[in-house]
Parts: structure tokens; C-alpha cells; sequence
């Protein structure tokens, strides 16, 4: 099974979620990067689409965790929240995207990690201001 945008398209439309891939809603020299507001997915142009899958999923994990758990609260940890999002992604990734190997495939690992790590500048960020 190849991995295309029309794969993550489909499963978008599946749970109910509009997704936007190379959406314009981002500079031409942000890549690699996607957000949600709850409903719907932007994804920025990606140069790999294994990276792209799994930040996808990662969207799409918001949205799912969200629709069981809570709401967005601001009251939540962003860390939490973030890591939350992550555990989802792999889930489905294994489940819907298998040929990704995503639990065993470092690239991805990787890059949930450094993103994980910008959360947790950000967050840092914050409090500091905050102080």
C-alpha cells in the first residue's frame, strides 16, 4: 500500500474531518508542520510523505481525543495535550497505516520527538513570561 495525500484524504473524510494538504494558511518556508482547530486539518507542504502521514494522524489524534475526552481547555497542558496527540497518531498509524512500521520506524519516532521538544521550548516560553 502506497501512502498518498488521496490515502489521508480518505481517511480524513472517514472520521468526519475536512484536511487541506499544502495549504496555503502557511508560509512558503514552513514546512514539515500542520495544525487543527478541532473540525478541520492544514498541513503544510512536506518534503517526505511518511512524515506527512504520521503528522497528519497527529492532527487527526487532536481531534479524536478531543471528541472522547474533553474540549480544548486551556486549563489542560499543552505537553499533555501534545503527548496525548502523538500516542493516538501511532495508534493509527498501526492500525490504518501499517506499511509505515510506525512504532519501530525511527525517522518517525524522530520527528515526534523534535516536535515534542518545540512544545516544550514553547511551553517553557510561556511560563517564563508568565513569572
Amino acid at each position: 500500500m502506497q501512502i498518498t495525500k488521496k490515502t489521508l484524504s480518505d481517511i480524513a473524510i472517514a472520521y468526519g474531518v475536512e484536511a487541506e494538504f499544502d495549504s496555503q494558511m502557511f508560509r512558503e518556508d514552513e514546512l514539515n508542520i500542520g495544525t487543527t482547530d478541532g473540525e478541520q486539518i492544514w498541513l503544510s507542504k512536506f518534503d517526505d510523505m511518511e512524515i506527512m502521514a504520521i503528522a497528519f494522524l497527529h492532527e487527526l489524534g487532536h481531534i479524536l481525543f478531543q471528541r472522547r475526552f474533553f474540549r480544548r481547555s486551556r486549563s489542560f497542558s499543552k505537553i499533555t495535550d501534545e503527548g496525548a496527540a502523538w500516542e493516538v497518531a501511532f495508534m493509527l498509524a498501526d492500525e490504518l497505516l501499517r506499511p509505515l512500521n510506525a512504532y519501530n520506524n525511527k525517522k518517525l519516532r524522530e520527528y515526534a520527538m523534535h516536535c515534542m521538544r518545540s512544545y516544550m521550548i514553547e511551553y517553557n516560553e510561556l511560563d517564563d513570561k508568565h513569572e
